[in-house]
């Protein structure tokens, strides 16, 4: 089990919902654009996004 600061859960969520959608995504060239980050409606930046995904793929990856 990992502690997660309340402030970076919902960058958390959109880290594994982005990670999700590149699985199933059958083209590998999905990138994270101002749009995606703007139509999850979150706090968080495209570079804090990434953070995230790397963070989440060295933890369980």
């Amino acid at each position: 089990m990992f502690n997660v600061h309340p402030k970076f859960l919902e960058c958390l969520a959109v880290g594994c919902l982005y990670i999700a959608a590149k699985c199933k995504e059958e083209d590998d060239t999905i990138l994270i654009k101002p749009e995606f980050v703007i139509d999850c409606n979150t706090s968080c930046s495209a570079n804090e996004l990434l953070r995230m995904e790397r963070f989440i793929l060295e933890k369980f990856g």
